[in-house]
């Protein structure tokens, strides 16, 4: 896959890299969920979805840092930060669905939204990435 000029803007060299690895990372992320659950022999899907999200941040803060970026903590999770810009799974989708479109899911108090503002100290920037096909 080739990185968009967006991802190239955004994250310069790493851009190719990201490109690649961030697909392969989610899907190591849903790999590992789907061990949990199995494992677990719970016939609720609730588990799968809370290793899944955790998993999905601790694989990109690994390719985070194996490409010299950094990796801060908020709320004890790790978020992967390269060329100052967060990597931060909002959201997966089946379909092809534009980030302008990415909210918060309900229930996110405005107070947390503050802290991850505040933790990552992000400009808001009107260009986004284009949507992607899944």
């Amino acid at each position: 896959m080739e990185p968009s000029d967006w991802a190239i803007k955004c994250f310069g060299a790493h851009a190719g890299q990201l490109a690649r690895a961030v697909p392969q990372r989610l899907r190591n992320a849903h790999v590992r969920a789907l061990a949990g659950h199995a494992a677990s022999r719970l016939k609720r899907n609730a588990k799968y979805g809370q290793i899944l999200a955790e998993a999905a941040l601790e694989e990109l803060a690994e390719e985070a840092e194996s490409l010299g970026g950094e990796v801060r903590l908020l709320g004890g999770r790790p978020y992967a930060i390269i060329a100052d810009h967060a990597l931060f799974p909002y959201r997966y989708e089946s379909r092809k669905v534009p980030l302008q479109k990415a909210r918060f899911r309900s229930g996110v108090s405005e107070r947390r939204k503050m802290e991850i503002d505040r933790t990552f100290q992000w400009e808001r920037h009107e260009e986004l990435p284009p949507a992607v096909e899944a």
